[in-house]
C-alpha cells in the first residue's frame, strides 16, 4: 500500500511539474526569442545596349574660281596676259591654270565632299530592385493547446491507473 501511495505522490508531482514548465512561456516572451522573420533582397541589374550605325556626314559644297585676261597674237596664238580676279574657297585650291598650243587646262584639288561615319551610340540601363518578405509568426488557430492534450491524456492514464488499482484492491480484500 505505501507503494501505491509513492506512485500517486509521484505521479501528482511530476503532473504539477508539467503545468508549471508549461506556464512559464508567455507570449511576449516567445516573441522576444522568436521573432518574425524579415528577409530582405536587393539587386541591381546592369544592362549596355549599343547601337551601331552607319551615316554620312555631308559637307557644305566649296569653290574657288580664278579669271585671267586671254590674248591672241597675229599668229593666231593665245597667251595669257593678265591676272584679273580670283577666289579661293576654305578646301578648294586655286586652279592652276596653263595654256599649251591654245589648249587652256585648269585644274583645281578639292577634297572629299562627304565623309562615311560609323556612330556608336551606347545606353546603360540600371534597374534596382528591392523587395522585403516578412513572414508573419503564426496565426493563433482555435484548437486545444499542448497543455490540455497533456493534461487530458495524464488524466486518463491517471484515471485508469486508479481504476485498475482500486479493482485490484477490492479484489485482494474479497480473496
Amino acid at each position: 500500500m505505501s507503494t501505491l501511495r509513492f506512485n500517486i505522490r509521484l505521479l501528482s508531482l511530476i503532473m504539477l511539474l508539467a503545468v508549471l514548465a508549461g506556464s512559464c512561456v508567455t507570449r511576449n516572451r516567445c516573441a522576444k526569442y522568436f521573432p518574425p522573420s524579415i528577409i530582405k533582397t536587393d539587386s541591381v541589374k546592369v544592362t549596355v545596349l549599343d547601337h551601331v550605325r552607319d551615316t554620312v556626314i555631308r559637307i557644305a559644297s566649296d569653290s574657288s574660281w580664278i579669271q585671267y585676261l586671254v590674248e591672241c597674237d597675229s599668229s593666231r596664238r593665245a597667251t595669257i596676259t593678265e591676272l584679273m580676279h580670283y577666289k579661293q574657297g576654305q578646301r578648294a585650291q586655286l586652279p592652276q591654270v596653263s595654256l599649251h598650243n591654245n589648249v587652256l587646262t585648269a585644274d583645281c584639288h578639292c577634297d572629299s565632299a562627304r565623309i562615311h561615319a560609323i556612330l556608336k551610340d551606347r545606353e546603360k540601363i540600371v534597374d534596382n530592385r528591392s523587395s522585403e518578405t516578412i513572414t508573419p509568426p503564426p496565426v493563433e488557430v482555435k484548437y486545444i493547446p499542448g497543455w490540455m492534450w497533456f493534461f487530458g491524456i495524464t488524466g486518463m492514464i491517471s484515471w485508469g491507473a486508479i481504476v485498475v488499482l482500486v479493482i485490484f484492491a477490492l479484489l485482494k480484500r474479497k480473496i
